[in-house]
């Protein structure tokens, strides 16, 4: 974290890496537009980035369709994962190539940031040093395999909440004390961690928590990259 914008936003350093954890798309054209779920609890109105992600390309292009589009959820919501803004740089994509509107993919990403300041970071090819809102993306080489875990406590945090705390509180340097504030039972979490693994870090905003250099626990990780072209 570096500082709060006049915009509202935070200017951002992070360094982001795509693991093989995500949620399943799939897209269909039809007479009239459908989002399904099977998560209950991923509201299917406007207010979902997958829609908003439609509208966006709608507008951008002029195209004229209706989909379906059905979401099996697998990125725990309000954790830190980016699961909101991975499924935007997702549907942009599949929307450009079933209609063949051709647009360049580097417009895409431009597009992304309008919803989502972490979308950009989904078109790179999985290892990116991000800047500014987030939307500015570096890439970089994939680092080596670490045997890293990953620890999902049965409650989410609010993003926008987070950033709140992180203002009021004048705080600087990563996002964990404003998390920590806003739910207390995440820091005791970590404390608790540390007694069996030497580092351990939350995940954006949280409210997830990745762990090395200890006994095995919680959900492994594997790092992945994206080839040159998606299928």
């Amino acid at each position: 974290m570096v500082a709060r914008r006049e915009d509202g936003y935070h200017d951002l350093e992070t360094l982001m890496q795509t693991i093989d954890l995500g949620d399943t798309l799939t897209f269909q054209l039809s007479r009239q537009d459908a989002l399904t779920c099977d998560d209950p609890h991923i509201p299917c109105d406007p207010t979902n980035f997958i829609w908003q992600a439609v509208q966006l390309f709608r507008k951008k292009t002029g195209a004229q369709f209706a989909v379906q589009i059905d979401l099996k959820k697998r990125i725990p919501e309000r954790r830190g994962f980016g699961g909101g803004s991975s499924n935007v740089a997702t549907t942009l994509y599949a929307l450009n190539q079933m209609l063949n509107t051709e647009i360049d993919e580097k417009e895409l990403q431009s597009w992304s940031q309008v919803i989502s300041s972490d979308a950009p970071f989904f078109f790179s090819k999985g290892t990116a040093f991000c800047t500014s809102k987030g939307e500015r993306v570096e890439e970089r080489e994939m680092p080596e395999e670490r045997a890293l875990y990953i620890i999902n406590p049965p409650y989410g945090l609010s993003t926008k909440r987070v950033f709140e705390e992180f203002d009021r509180r004048a705080l600087s340097g990563n996002l964990e004390e404003a998390a920590f504030s806003v739910e207390p039972r995440l820091r005791a979490l970590k404390a608790e961690l540390q007694k069996r693994f030497q580092t351990v870090f939350m995940t954006g905003s949280g409210s997830a928590l990745i762990c090395e250099k200890g006994e095995p626990e919680g959900t492994p990780i594997r790092f992945i990259k994206r080839d040159d072209t998606w299928y």
